[in-house]
């Protein structure tokens, strides 16, 4: 392996930190990297000598940046004695804000990888010390307010940053989603899924969710159009989908999808003449079928039934986060989905769950946003894996 030095990486991070924010992982190359950052391809393959031993380099730079961030929020809750559970969900909240406002470029390049680790095992391997660093995180923080659940509680504030982060980084302009997210974290931190907070908690819930639906959604897919939403070849569009989600962003061009598709490139060019045609296509294609799974009863899904319907739903609403952090055509279609979350998981629990034990809409909307998150973190280890970690959280939060 090429020499690293320290002040090299840490001066091409940010650059790389760029290319993947503005077009994803898939575009970071040491050429593309050489270009933005004005220096040979030589002197990167210098510091790096291979792609992926530059990604490993550079997420060893961007944890030390990342536990940089994360001190200032450990130092408030070791200062403070024992921590309340609305103390927690202020730190937690905090440190959300802190990742959004002053990291947003950064989160989207966790949230990539994140992404990728799914489908590139080298990418899930470079991932783990991050992760790990993660854990430990949320670990510390949530045993600064004593609890029999802390280590349980802090696996589901872990998941629920995974979802948060991506979100942060595109909705944290909105008031409405900063005080959602809020709600959702003071649920999460008193383990309360069943809505003992009261009526008003409830209230102000569903006023939150309102005012993120009010948004104005220049996609404009009516939910109850089961069918094509205008988009001119459907079938092209899902495949489009499909390497988004499951290959990222950078992955889609015409080439990737025609091949896919097992069609000529010039026939997928006359649907999608350019790249930005083939990304909103495929976009309205997730939306499409985000809102159909949500609210159209017996709708066929557009992705097939061969994977778990639940997988894909968290990942699709997870890389429309993620591409609404770069345009803003989408972040009214995020906002949506980020306000529906639990929507369907709410009445699955309850038709399973006895009287005494039922949830509400927001304990719903913080389970499936902790469930989501643990699956994305586990989908490297395959689909089955990272469905039933994901249910195995629900079942032990439920339990307490």
């Amino acid at each position: 392996m090429a020499r690293m030095t320290t002040h090299g990486i840490a001066s091409l991070l940010e650059t790389a930190v760029a290319i993947v924010a503005d077009e994803g992982l898939g575009k970071l190359s040491f050429r593309s990297l050489a270009q933005a950052a004005a220096v040979s391809v030589s002197s990167i393959t210098h510091l790096a000598g291979s792609k992926i031993q530059l990604i490993e380099a550079l997420i060893e730079e961007a944890r030390r940046r990342d536990r940089m961030l994360c001190a200032p929020v450990l130092d408030l809750a070791a200062r403070g004695g024992a921590l309340s559970g609305a103390d927690l969900a202020e730190l937690a909240d905090l440190q959300l804000e802190t990742w959004a406002q002053d990291a947003p470029r950064e989160q989207i390049f966790w949230s990539e990888l994140i992404q990728a680790a799914a489908t590139q095992p080298a990418i899930a391997r470079a991932l783990v010390p991050w992760i790990a660093d993660q854990r430990a995180f949320w670990d510390r923080l949530s045993a600064a307010a004593p609890h029999d659940q802390a280590v349980l509680r802090a696996q589901a504030l872990f998941g629920l940053s995974i979802d948060e982060r991506a979100h942060g980084a595109a909705l944290q302009a909105i008031p409405a989603y900063r005080r959602l997210r809020r709600l959702c974290l003071l649920r999460l931190c008193d383990l309360d899924f069943a809505g003992r907070g009261g009526e008003a908690q409830r209230a102000l819930f569903g006023q939150l969710v309102a005012q993120l639906g009010d948004l104005d959604d220049s996609v404009r897919i009516d939910p109850d159009d089961a069918a094509s939403a205008g988009i001119r070849d459907i079938g092209l569009a899902v495949v489009a989908a499909r390497v988004l989600v499951c290959e990222g962003a950078g992955e889609l061009t015409h080439r990737a999808v025609a091949a896919r598709a097992n069609v000529p490139t010039s026939t997928l060019a006359y649907h999608f003449r350019t790249r930005e045609d083939l990304l909103r296509g495929a976009m309205q294609a997730i939306i499409l079928s985000l809102k159909n799974a949500m609210f159209v009863h017996d709708a066929a899904p557009l992705f097939g039934d061969d994977e778990m319907p639940g997988y894909l739903i968290a990942r699709s609403t997870f890389a429309l986060a993620v591409e609404a952090s770069r345009s803003p055509d989408l972040v009214a279609s995020a906002a949506d989905m980020r306000r529906k979350r639990g929507v369907n998981l709410v009445h699955h629990l309850n038709a399973a769950l006895p009287p005494d034990r039922q949830i509400d809409a927001p304990g719903a909307q913080v389970l499936s946003m902790a469930a989501t998150g643990q699956m994305l973190v586990d989908a490297s280890r395959g689909i089955a894996i990272a469905a039933q970690a994901s249910n195995a959280l629900i079942e032990r939060l439920l339990a307490v």
